[in-house]
C-alpha cells in the first residue's frame, strides 16, 4: 500500500517533457547568455558613451526572456506540454498566501545565518556580495531593473527552474533529489560563489512550495517578495 501511494504521488508530476528535453533547453540557454555578453562587450568597444550600466538591465530582461522562450521551445512546441503542466494553474488562497510568506521568512533566515557564519568564520570569498545603489542606475534603467529583479525575473525563473526542470525530474529521480539537482542548477545560474549555499537552499524551499501546490504562483510570490525585500534594502 505503501508503495502504491508513492508511486501515485509521483505520477501526478508526470509530464511531456523529459530530462533530455532539460539538458537540451540548459545548453540553449548557456549558449545565448554568451552570445549576449559578447554583443555588449562588442558595442561597449565600437560605440563610445556605451558602458556595462548603460545595458544591465536590458541585458537582465533579455537572458530572463531566454528561460522563458527555452520553455516554449522545448516543452511547449516540442512536446505539446499545456499551461497546466508547467505549472501555471491557481491554487486555493492558504497555498497562494500563507506557505510563500513561510519560505520568504525561512529564507531570509537561512541567508542571514549564511551570511553571519561565513563572516565569523573570515571566509570573505564565501560572503553573498552586497547590492549597491548604482546597480541599479538612473531614470529609465533604474525602472527596467527593478521591474526584472522583482517581477520578470522572479516569474522566468520559476518557470524554468520549478516549472519546467523540477518537474520533468521528479519521476525519474524522485521529488528529494529532483529538488536537489534543481535547486543546484538554480544556484549555479546565480553565478557568484558568495550566494551558491544561500541560493540553493533558497531553491530548496522554492521546490517544496512547488511540489506542494503543483504550482509555480506560490514559488513566484515568495522570489518575487524576497526580491523586493533586497530591491528596498539598497533603494
Amino acid at each position: 500500500m505503501v508503495a502504491a501511494n508513492e508511486e501515485s504521488a509521483t505520477d501526478r508530476y508526470i509530464v511531456p517533457w523529459t530530462g533530455r528535453d532539460v539538458a537540451a533547453a540548459t545548453v540553449a540557454v548557456i549558449a545565448g547568455v554568451v552570445v549576449v555578453l559578447l554583443v555588449i562587450r562588442l558595442a561597449i568597444a565600437l560605440f563610445d558613451g556605451i558602458d556595462v550600466d548603460d545595458v544591465r538591465p536590458w541585458a537582465l530582461v533579455f537572458v530572463e526572456g531566454l528561460m522563458v522562450l527555452a520553455v516554449w521551445v522545448f516543452a511547449v512546441r516540442r512536446r505539446g506540454a499545456s499551461m497546466l503542466s508547467l505549472g501555471l494553474r491557481p491554487t486555493g488562497s492558504r497555498a497562494t498566501y500563507v506557505w510563500p510568506l513561510a519560505v520568504l521568512m525561512a529564507s531570509l533566515g537561512s541567508t542571514a545565518l549564511y551570511a553571519a557564519a561565513v563572516s565569523g568564520l573570515g571566509l570573505d570569498l564565501l560572503e553573498p556580495p552586497e547590492l549597491t545603489e548604482d546597480l541599479f542606475g538612473t531614470g529609465l534603467e533604474r525602472t527596467a531593473t527593478v521591474l526584472a529583479i522583482v517581477v520578470w525575473g522572479p516569474f522566468a525563473e520559476e518557470l524554468f527552474f520549478r516549472g519546467f526542470v523540477l518537474a520533468a525530474l521528479v519521476a525519474p529521480l524522485g521529488p528529494a533529489r529532483a529538488a536537489i539537482v534543481s535547486s543546484a542548477l538554480f544556484a549555479v545560474a546565480h553565478v557568484s560563489i558568495g550566494v551558491v549555499v544561500p541560493i540553493f537552499l533558497t531553491g530548496l524551499m522554492l521546490s517544496w512550495l512547488y511540489l506542494r501546490t503543483r504550482s509555480i504562483w506560490p514559488p513566484i510570490t515568495a522570489h518575487a517578495l524576497q526580491n523586493f525585500v533586497a530591491v528596498t534594502v539598497v533603494l
